[in-house]
C-alpha cells in the first residue's frame, strides 16, 4: 500500500518590526519593487527610505514644470475724484429801490423815476451807505440804509447815488413842473330869470398827469381885459373889465387837482343888448409849498373869454378847456 509523506510547511517570514514596508503604490514597475526588496533586504529599510526620497525627487524634476495660472488681474482702481473747489459766492450787486409817496394821477406805480417838482421819494438800498443826490434835498447822508429825498424846485435831472465801499449804485430822476392847466366844469351858476349873464364853477387840472403836483401851490395874476368890443365897449371902462384873480396861491392836491374851485362869471344889465366880447388874458404861476418868493410862470397863459353872442342878451364864458352858455330866460 503506497505511503504518503507529509510535507513539512515552513514558517512565514516576519517583516522587521524596525520601519513599515513601503507602499506598493510608490513602487513602481515590478523589476523595480524587486530591486527594492532586495536592497531592503541588504541594507536595511531606513536606507530604503532614503533611496525612495532621492528617487521620487528626481522623477519630479524630471517632470514639466505645470503651467503656472495666468494672473488674475486686479481690478482698475479709479482714483478718487478730486473735490472740486466750490466757487465763491458772487458777491450780490449793489442796488437801489425807490418808491414816491404819492400816487401819479394817470396812474403810473410809485416806483416810477417821472417825479414832479417837491415830490417826496424814499430811496432804500441793499446796503448801507453813503448817499447823495445832484440835486433836491438832502444833497448827502453820511450813512443809511434808507434815504428820504425830495425833488428841487425846479425842472431837470437829479442823479440819486449810494456808495458802499468801491461799489456804487445810482438811479436817475427826471423832474418835471406844471406846464399846462385844464380846467373842469363842476356846476353853472344861477343868475335870474330876465338878466343877461352867466357863470360856472370850475376846477383846474395841472399837467402832466405822470407826475405828482401835491407839494405846488399855483395862482392866477391880475390883469387887465384886452380884445374889448361891442358891447362892452360901449358900456365899461377898461378899469371896470381889469381882472382882479386876488393873487393868492393855493395847494395843489396830489392828484393834481386845485383844492379850490375857480369862478367864471359876469352878469350884464345894460339895455339894449347887443354883440360884444372881452377877454382876460391870465399869467399864471406856481411854486413848491416849502419855497419863498413869487415862484415861476406857466409857459403858456389861461385865456377867460366873454362874449354876449347876440342881441337877445345870450352869454357865452370859456376859461382853459370848460364853458357855459345862457340866455336871459333861463334861471
Amino acid at each position: 500500500m503506497p505511503t504518503f509523506a507529509e510535507t513539512q510547511r515552513q514558517p512565514d517570514r516576519v517583516p522587521s518590526a524596525k520601519a513599515p514596508l513601503p507602499d506598493p503604490a510608490h513602487l513602481g514597475t515590478s523589476s523595480e519593487a524587486g530591486s527594492i526588496l532586495h536592497l531592503q533586504r541588504t541594507i536595511g529599510n531606513q536606507a530604503v527610505q532614503k533611496v525612495l526620497q532621492s528617487r521620487a525627487e528626481e522623477r519630479v524634476r524630471g517632470q514639466k514644470p505645470p503651467k503656472p495660472e495666468p494672473p488674475v488681474p486686479k481690478p482698475e482702481e479709479k482714483p478718487e475724484p478730486k473735490p472740486v473747489p466750490k466757487p465763491e459766492e458772487a458777491k450780490p450787486k449793489l442796488t437801489i429801490t425807490h418808491e414816491t409817496t404819492f400816487a401819479a394821477p394817470d396812474g403810473s406805480d410809485k416806483a416810477r423815476t417821472d417825479v414832479g417838482i417837491g415830490e417826496k421819494v424814499t430811496f432804500k438800498g441793499s446796503a448801507v451807505g453813503k448817499w447823495t443826490a445832484s440835486k433836491g434835498l438832502p444833497t448827502e447822508l453820511a450813512s443809511g440804509a434808507e434815504f428820504v429825498w425830495t425833488a428841487p424846485d425846479r425842472a431837470g435831472d437829479a442823479t440819486i447815488k449810494l456808495q458802499v465801499g468801491t461799489e456804487e449804485a445810482t438811479v436817475t430822476m427826471k423832474v418835471f413842473e406844471p406846464d399846462n392847466i385844464v380846467a373842469v366844469r363842476n356846476s353853472k351858476i344861477a343868475i335870474g330869470a330876465g338878466t343877461a349873464g352867466a357863470g360856472m364853477k370850475l376846477t383846474f387840472n395841472y399837467y402832466p398827469k405822470k407826475v405828482s403836483f401835491g407839494n405846488v401851490k399855483a395862482k392866477e395874476v391880475s390883469g387887465p381885459a384886452t380884445n374889448i368890443d361891442g358891447y362892452y365897449k360901449k358900456h365899461y371902462t377898461a378899469e371896470e373889465l381889469k381882472h382882479d384873480s386876488g393873487d393868492t396861491f393855493t395847494s395843489i392836491k396830489e392828484n393834481n387837482e386845485d383844492s379850490a374851485e375857480d369862478t367864471a362869471k359876469t352878469v350884464d344889465t345894460f339895455k339894449p343888448y347887443e354883440k360884444g366880447t372881452f377877454d382876460w388874458v391870465i399869467p399864471n404861476k406856481f411854486k413848491v409849498k416849502t419855497e419863498a418868493g413869487d415862484g415861476k410862470k406857466f409857459p403858456s397863459d389861461v385865456t377867460q373869454a366873454f362874449a354876449m353872442v347876440d342881441a337877445t342878451g345870450k352869454i357865452k364864458i370859456t376859461k382853459a378847456g370848460a364853458e357855459v352858455e345862457r340866455s336871459p330866460a333861463e334861471p
